[in-house]
């Protein structure tokens, strides 16, 4: 798996994304939504370099605040309940993904 840099020129924020998970996508921006014409690549790793191993558990991997952003970027969900979600999390409790 190789590293991809992206950033959006709308909200000026960038992430990564795992190379593979990119090709042949439309990549919207997560923080903002926007869509490909303000959105890049701007970096990629260095394929003799392994960052998985190296990372751990801060290697990007799809995760339940992933799938909350993508259900409620695309309509699934509504945002108050993404914040009820969020909000339980973050008092530690382990609710059930709305």
């Amino acid at each position: 798996m190789m590293l991809q840099r992206w950033v959006c020129h709308e909200c000026e924020k960038g992430w990564l994304l795992i190379q593979e998970d990119a090709e042949g996508k439309d990549i919207h921006c997560p923080f903002c939504g926007s869509c490909d014409e303000y959105v890049e690549e701007v970096a990629e790793q260095n394929p003799d370099i392994d960052f998985h191993e190296e990372m751990g558990c801060l290697w990007p991997d799809y995760n339940a605040f992933d799938k909350l952003a993508y259900k409620l970027s695309h309509g699934k969900i509504t945002q108050e309940q993404a914040c009820d979600y969020l909000n339980a999390r973050l008092r530690g409790e382990m609710p059930e993904m709305p």
